[in-house]
């Protein structure tokens, strides 16, 4: 008795088989006992499947499966007498189920994500999350997260902060792979710049006066828009530091006057709304009257 799979979803299987030979019937084939279990279980189910000819075949579908579930089936032809003892069979996995996912808790830096159960066996999942270009700095991050063991919450981490994020999940396991499931997204928290300005630069200009000038914090580390920079300034003979906000214009140049001629140290960090970003390197000028321009210069 041959036996054919026709369909296999996440929660039905669906076969086909061929009828007793008739060397083997023994008299009238009446019909067909089916009996399926989940593997390794002692608890069974079964049917009967009449026919109406002892030369025909049959069909079935199995309903109300498990998703990625290992089930035994097992077929026996039955006549007047009982039961067959010999039985055709075949094991089956159940294909995943498509999983529903939701957003938890959130940081500036990562996302909690779960979603529903695809199934109970050998089920890998995998995140694909993609970065809204259209919000802020034109920064791509388009990455592909694989979850094992059955495991159906991740936290999601190294993402930017006040950035929105699109999130997807699809299951698989050995038989199948899922649709991809509903589409989430999530906004990072705000935060204080995560990076200094660039290429400070200090040289004093006219007596008793710095001007510090800097580059911009790297657009993706501003963690929204810059209002100011803070300024400090560091007497290293008397070891005195005297801070000063810059214009919250965007400006990225300062003058400072300092009240004595000595060696300073300078020293910048950028501020937005959630407040200080770290400081950058320092860098010294040397205030010195009569002499020439002394200029230093950070690479950093």
């Amino acid at each position: 008795m041959n036996v054919t799979l026709t369909d296999l979803t996440p929660t039905s299987v669906s076969f086909q088989w061929g009828s007793v030979d008739c060397i083997h019937r023994n008299g009238q084939i009446t019909g067909y006992s089916i009996n399926y279990n989940i593997q390794g279980s002692s608890e069974s189910m079964s049917v009967l499947v009449t026919v109406n000819s002892p030369s025909d075949g049959g069909t079935y579908t199995i309903i109300a499966l498990e998703p990625s579930e290992m089930y035994d089936v097992e077929i026996a032809a039955q006549n007047t007498i009982g039961t067959a003892l010999n039985t055709s069979g075949f094991t089956i996995l159940t294909h995943v189920a498509v999983p529903a996912l939701s957003v938890g808790s959130l940081t500036s830096v990562s996302v909690d994500l779960q979603w529903t159960s695809s199934g109970q066996q050998q089920v890998t999942y995998q995140i694909s999350l993609q970065r809204d270009t259209s919000i802020g700095c034109p920064y791509e991050d388009n990455r592909n997260l694989t979850v094992t063991n059955g495991l159906t919450a991740a936290q999601v981490a190294g993402l930017e902060e006040d950035s929105r994020y699109w999130f997807a999940v699809t299951a698989s396991n050995p038989a199948s792979s899922s649709d991809v499931s509903n589409t989430v997204s999530a906004m990072t928290e705000k935060a204080a710049p995560t990076a200094s300005p660039t290429s400070v630069v200090a040289s004093e200009i006219a007596l008793l006066k710095i001007r510090v000038v800097w580059g911009p914090v790297e657009c993706i580390h501003r963690n929204g828009a810059i209002t100011s920079y803070r300024v400090c300034h560091t007497n290293l003979d008397t070891l005195s530091e005297i801070c000063i906000p810059s214009s919250a214009d965007g400006a990225t140049s300062l003058d400072i006057p300092v009240s004595s001629a000595a060696l300073y140290s300078v020293r910048v960090a950028a501020v937005n709304d959630l407040g200080e970003g770290p400081f950058s390197n320092e860098v010294q000028i040397e205030v010195a009257p009569g002499e020439p321009l002394t200029e230093y210069i950070s690479l950093s």
